[in-house]
């Protein structure tokens, strides 16, 4: 495979869908990102080591793990300087793409992890469907096989699933029909549970990403896009509704930042000075 190669025909596969995949042999020391993508991402390391950031945490990776990147993660990752990496990488979607997310970030792949993807530049034909493949011995080999959802864990599996899923399209009643119950009974029931409609809590779990984004410097386009908001100008209208003090995020945005340099100022100003 080429280093960033994009799938030619999305096959649209409902469960776990191969959207892009690749192949890079790193030079030493080399870093990538910080980055953010909007589909989980699955790294194979084939050989040499190297380090991945994400969550504020630092895991080392080496030869024969797997690294994953779930959607609104910003990570990055630098190749040892002494042995760079060389790794495999799939993006996909799909329902069943979320549940990766119940893994940490380094696991152990299994035997056989990878195996039957050599030389699939010659096999493009087919190269979605070995992807997929591949992804679902994943699924299977690293995921614990799911219980049937009972009614009264349904409000707990919208909340996780909405955490996971948040800058992605989410319909009330796509989530109805998966649970398999009446969509005016969940609502009524979600609502019970946590004083939120849905779509309440979908929209609170946005904004609460996004200030975190915007505290970290993102500019507010960016900030709209990594949160699942179609466009800047429905994320400003939703935030400076809900935001207490009624700022546009731009100007909320300067207001922490002028706090925090103000802070520093008396900080600095309260420092004892040596003798």
């Amino acid at each position: 495979m080429q280093e960033g190669y994009q799938l030619r025909m999305n096959q649209s596969l409902r469960d776990l869908n191969p959207i892009l995949a690749g192949e890079s042999s790193c030079k030493p020391g080399r870093i990538q990102g910080p980055i953010s993508w909007e589909h989980p991402l699955i790294h194979y390391v084939l050989s040499g080591k190297g380090i991945y950031y994400v969550r504020g945490q630092k895991h080392p990776v080496h030869a024969g793990q797997i690294f994953i990147t779930m959607p609104g993660d910003v990570v990055s990752y630098q190749a040892d300087t002494e042995d760079p990496w060389s790794y495999r990488w799939v993006g996909f979607n799909g329902s069943l793409s979320d549940r990766f997310a119940e893994l940490p970030p380094v696991v152990n792949a299994p035997e056989g992890t990878m195996e039957n993807l050599c030389d699939l530049m010659e096999h493009d034909s087919i190269l979605e469907y070995r992807l997929a493949s591949e992804l679902f011995f994943l699924y299977s080999k690293l995921l614990k096989p799911q219980k049937h959802i009972i009614t009264s864990d349904c409000v707990k599996w919208i909340m996780d699933h909405v955490q996971a899923s948040y800058m992605h399209p989410i319909c009330v009643s796509d989530l109805a029909n998966q649970l398999g119950m009446d969509r005016c009974y969940l609502t009524k029931k979600f609502k019970k549970s946590t004083n939120y409609s849905i779509q309440g809590y979908i929209l609170h779990v946005r904004l609460t990403r996004a200030a975190k984004y915007l505290e970290e410097g993102f500019s507010v386009k960016e900030t709209a896009a990594m949160c699942g908001f179609n466009d800047v100008s429905s994320f400003c209208k939703s935030w400076t509704k809900y935001e207490e003090s009624h700022k546009s995020p731009a100007a909320w945005q300067k207001f922490i930042r002028d706090i925090r340099k103000q802070a520093q100022q008396r900080n600095e100003k309260s420092a004892p000075v040596d003798s």
